[in-house]
């Protein structure tokens, strides 16, 4: 088999594009955090630690003062550019020693998911979308891109969904929590 040149730039910008926005989202939350880029930083990198998700850091961002549309659209983003990644390079990322664990979970729960409702198969990618709009552990923009590329779904319709999903729960989240804190103070 012939490896042509253009595959294989293509294979290397579907490598390194994601990293190129990930960099682009740091530079824009230096500029719209100021001096609470620290703070903003470290919910960013508690997001990719289980058991933290959208469920549990986007209260504490709010909690410590940040503005609810910042907070949801910076994890948005961040599930944007994640599932990008996943699957623009899903062959190469299963191959990591740490993802072949969480590729097996998310086959794992596929599986039990789809033998038990079955009417699910034929409503996929409403189905992923309700799996990432709803707040739950392990429910983010690489699960869901893991879980699109396993059900072979198109790549380019599953990263839309995934990004419409994690866009409108994390504002949902953020501003229901922003209004239960107003209450509450």
């Amino acid at each position: 088999m012939e490896i042509k040149r253009g595959d294989v730039q293509v294979a290397i910008l579907k490598l390194f594009l994601p990293f190129v926005f990930g960099g682009l989202l740091l530079a824009i939350e230096d500029f719209v955090s100021g001096e609470r880029w620290p703070q903003v930083y470290s919910l960013m990198a508690l997001y990719f630690v289980p058991p933290f998700g959208k469920e549990s850091v986007i209260p504490l961002a709010i909690a410590l003062g940040l503005h609810p549309l910042h907070i949801a659209l910076t994890l948005a983003s961040m599930d944007a550019i994640t599932s990008l990644f996943v699957l623009w390079n899903f062959p190469l990322f299963s191959r990591l020693p740490l993802m072949r664990g969480v590729i097996r979970k998310v086959e794992d729960w596929s599986e039990q998911f789809f033998g038990r409702h079955s009417w699910a198969r034929k409503l996929t990618y409403l189905s992923l979308f309700l799996f990432v709009l709803v707040p739950a552990q392990g429910s983010g923009g690489v699960s869901a891109a893991i879980l699109g590329y396993i059900l072979s779904l198109d790549s380019r319709r599953v990263w839309v969904v995934i990004v419409l999903a994690s866009l409108l729960s994390c504002l949902l989240l953020a501003y229901l929590t922003n209004g239960i804190l107003s209450i509450l103070s």
